[in-house]
């Protein structure tokens, strides 16, 4: 509207000049100019508002940024996440950072953390099993035994740590905020 505006006055100054200029040649003074009645023009004050569109596009709204999000884990989905309203999360729900998107089913990983705990722990007796008796006044174990223990250890560990982030990846996040789309 402004620009209209501009350009209206912007001609109304250029059609004025030309005026000026034509009597100016036939040799007639300013007193014989002929005045012409001034132009109305209506000037609106502009101001944000709330514009609905309700013209329809074929098309597709890309995002900033997509994500992927899955399972680190094998198993069955027992149960979705749930949004304030305490509904299953759907295609077009806003979601949190760290939001629960989905969660598998844990008996069998809960039983395997406690699986490998109990290895873990029966690893330890043996290893201290093992080095009382290498470091008794006459060993009665080899070092080759004993170096098998230690393993044993370590494995039982390693197995513990990967039971224990299985049952961890058994739980979906959300990694920002944002919209699920499919």
């Amino acid at each position: 509207l402004v620009l209209v505006t501009v350009f209206a006055a912007a001609v109304m100054w250029a059609t004025g000049l030309r005026k000026v200029d034509r009597t100016a040649e036939h040799g007639s003074d300013s007193s014989e100019l002929a005045v012409t009645p001034a132009s109305p023009v209506a000037v609106t004050p502009l101001a944000p508002e709330q514009v609905e569109i309700l013209d329809t596009y074929a098309g597709m709204i890309q995002p900033f940024e997509r994500f992927r999000v899955g399972f680190e884990v094998d198993g069955r989905v027992e149960k979705l996440g749930a949004d304030e309203d305490q509904h299953p999360l759907d295609e077009g729900h806003t979601v949190k950072e760290g939001q629960v998107l989905a969660t598998l089913d844990q008996r069998i990983l809960a039983a395997r953390v406690s699986e490998t705990a109990a290895r873990l722990e029966q690893a330890q007796q043996e290893l201290d099993r093992a080095r009382r008796m290498r470091d008794a006044p006459k060993p009665a174990i080899s070092e080759t035994d004993y170096q098998t223990r230690v393993t044993d250890l370590a494995v039982a560990e390693a197995q513990a740590i990967t039971a224990q982030e299985n049952l961890d990846n058994a739980t979906l996040k959300s990694p920002c905020d944002g919209i699920i789309s499919s």
